[in-house]
C-alpha cells in the first residue's frame, strides 16, 4: 500500500472537522510513521531523561488494554522522545513539564458524558 503524499494529507486536515474523517487519517499516519522511522532507544540516544521517556513509553505500551492501538501510542511517544533528544526543543519540553506540576493540573479528572458529547 502506497503512503498518501504528505502534502495532500495535511491540506485536507485544514478543512475536515476534528472528529470523524480526521482520527483515522491521524491514526494511519502514526501507524505509518512507526514502520519508517527509527525507534529511539537507549543505545541511539544519550540524554539520561530520554532514557527515562523510553522507560515511560515502554510501561505505558505494557499497561495498554488495546493492542490494536500500540503503533498509534508508539508514534507519539518516539516523536516526543525525537523533539526531546533535539537540544532545540530540550529545555522547552522541560519546561512544559515544570508548568503541568506547577499549575495544578488535575491529574485525575473525572472521565466525560461520551453520551453527552456524541462521539469518543
Amino acid at each position: 500500500m502506497k503512503l498518501p503524499d504528505a502534502k495532500d494529507v495535511f491540506s485536507r486536515l485544514t478543512w475536515l472537522p476534528f472528529s470523524g474523517e480526521v482520527k483515522p487519517l491521524i491514526r494511519l499516519l502514526l501507524r505509518r510513521m512507526v514502520d519508517v522511522i527509527e525507534e529511539p532507544t537507549k543505545e541511539n540516544t544519550y540524554r539520561a531523561n530520554t532514557h527515562l521517556l523510553i522507560d515511560r513509553r515502554e510501561a505505558f505500551i505494557a499497561r495498554m488494554n488495546n493492542p490494536s492501538r500500540e503503533k498509534e501510542f508508539r508514534a507519539v511517544w518516539n516523536i516526543l522522545i525525537i523533539m526531546y533528544e533535539d537540544p532545540a526543543y530540550c529545555d522547552m519540553i522541560n519546561e512544559e513539564a515544570r508548568w503541568f506540576i506547577n499549575s495544578g493540573w488535575d491529574f485525575n479528572p473525572p472521565a466525560p458524558d461520551y453520551d453527552q458529547l456524541g462521539e469518543g
